[in-house]
């Protein structure tokens, strides 16, 4: 398929297969790309269980039949962070090393094949949402956010019958894979060193510079062109289009 823009401050979603390849471009070099994705149950085998709790425990309680689980529908997997930093043993994934990213039940689901940045990119800051930006001082609740554009996304792709409505909570988002996104850690992890702060800095990836991901297994890829202009240097000071384009 041809190259694709998302317009500043807006989101997008994209349906691929096993094998297909996703290109992330950053068209003038300053703009971070939240990016998530989503595996639905016909994209999995069925020996993978739905609960972290051992069939030997005691059942769970069954909900009212008018609740919908909780993020979730059951069997639902998600691009981890988390889980990519464990299995990894670092913070930020490598094309040189050709680096998989995983769900959050260890699903090989992105392998990194090409990068042509420095390397540098973001599994540790959270994405922005409504709450953070009141947090900020915005006065409402009522900025734009990469958690809005998620959601959104998942709507459209839900309106479009790539997955049920409803299967995804708009009150859950999961933190996302910064693409382009700086974010060093500044101190050491000792308590007199700090902790082991981290500080937002201005992306450091040029015009035209992308990665590319090639998916393990079908799912749901969700990006954002981020629109904070609250932390001034998370976009250069600046929030712009991104491109994405989905290669065989």
């Amino acid at each position: 398929m041809p190259s694709t823009t998302i317009p500043a401050r807006t989101g997008n979603y994209v349906s691929l297969q096993a094998g297909q390849r996703l290109k992330l471009t950053n068209p003038h070099g300053n703009q971070v790309i939240d990016f998530w994705a989503f595996v639905f149950n016909s994209n999995t085998t069925s020996d993978i269980p739905t609960s972290f709790v051992r069939s030997a425990e005691a059942a769970p309680t069954p909900s009212p039949d008018n609740v919908n689980p909780y993020p979730f529908q059951t069997g639902i997997q998600y691009l981890s962070a988390s889980r990519t930093r464990s299995i990894l043993s670092k913070l930020i994934p490598s094309a040189e090393s050709q680096d998989v990213l995983y769900t959050n039940k260890s699903l090989s689901l992105f392998t990194l094949v090409e990068d042509t940045t420095s390397g540098i990119h973001d599994t540790l800051f959270g994405c922005c949402d409504r709450f953070r930006y009141y947090n900020l001082g915005t006065g409402d609740y009522e900025h734009g956010s990469c958690a809005e554009n998620m959601h959104v996304a998942l709507r459209k792709a839900a309106a479009a019958g790539v997955f049920a409505p409803g299967s995804i909570s708009e009150e859950w988002t999961p933190d996302p894979l910064n693409v382009f996104m700086n974010v060093p850690v500044v101190t050491g992890l000792d308590r007199q060193a700090g902790g082991g702060r981290i500080r937002c800095e201005p992306p450091v990836s040029k015009a035209g510079e992308y990665i590319v991901l090639r998916a393990e297994v079908g799912c749901v890829a969700v990006m954002s062109a981020c629109p904070n202009d609250a932390i001034k240097e998370v976009n250069g000071g600046h929030c712009t289009e991104v491109e994405y384009e989905v290669l065989s």
